[in-house]
């Protein structure tokens, strides 16, 4: 969603982040802002983002008419296929392939098209639940981000995800192809306390 227009992003995925207070309900058709608790979802990595998304998705699939417990099931299911291999989508209830379609615009699930009845699960889905312990024991990737004395920061990134991260607490002021220069100022902490981001969360972005 980061660097995206508005158009990007579909009414599910916008209503999920509204009920989960991670967006604010926008108001005469403008872009819904992001609150203090999105600015904090940021900071998550990303397993414990998809996690999060995926229990405040299936808090309203009731809402919505779905079955929760086929919801949860297939979730479970799917987290255990093959990167890369079609399944067929075949004895599927009503719910599932609701849920399907969801997956879909939550970057979850692939088809080639919406009435394909095979379908592929994607690198976030594989990792929703086997990640979280692989993840554990993986070891620290090493830092992008370079911090001077005089609190200028250089991130070696082309990233817009890590750049927009960035931008919560720092002031950018170059841009160049892989690296991006900011400064740490006053005005940019105080931003970012008044965002809800704490010192520690600041430190842990390396």
């Amino acid at each position: 969603m980061v660097g995206g227009s508005s158009d990007d992003i579909t009414r599910d995925t916008v209503e999920v982040l509204q009920h989960a207070g991670l967006m604010a309900r926008s108001q005469s058709g403008s872009r819904p802002p992001i609150t203090t608790c999105g600015f904090q979802f940021l900071l998550l990595d990303r397993q414990s983002q998809v996690w999060y998304f995926i229990l405040q998705y299936l808090a309203t699939v009731e809402a919505r008419g779905m079955s929760l417990l086929e919801c949860l099931t297939f979730v479970f299911q799917l987290s255990f296929l093959t990167l890369g291999k079609d399944y067929s989508s075949e004895g599927m209830t009503e719910s599932q392939l609701l849920f399907m379609q969801h997956l879909r615009q939550f970057g979850m699930a692939y088809q080639r098209k919406r009435s394909s009845k095979r379908y592929y699960p994607t690198k976030l889905a594989i990792g929703l639940v086997s990640g979280v312990r692989s993840q554990a024991r993986s070891p620290q990737k090493p830092g992008f981000v370079v911090l001077e004395t005089n609190y200028r920061v250089m991130a070696y990134t082309d990233s817009q995800l890590q750049i927009a991260i960035l931008a919560l607490f720092c002031q950018l002021q170059y841009r160049f192809p892989n690296v991006v220069v900011g400064t740490i100022t006053r005005e940019s902490v105080h931003q970012a306390l008044m965002n809800g981001i704490t010192a520690e969360q600041v430190l842990l972005q390396d």
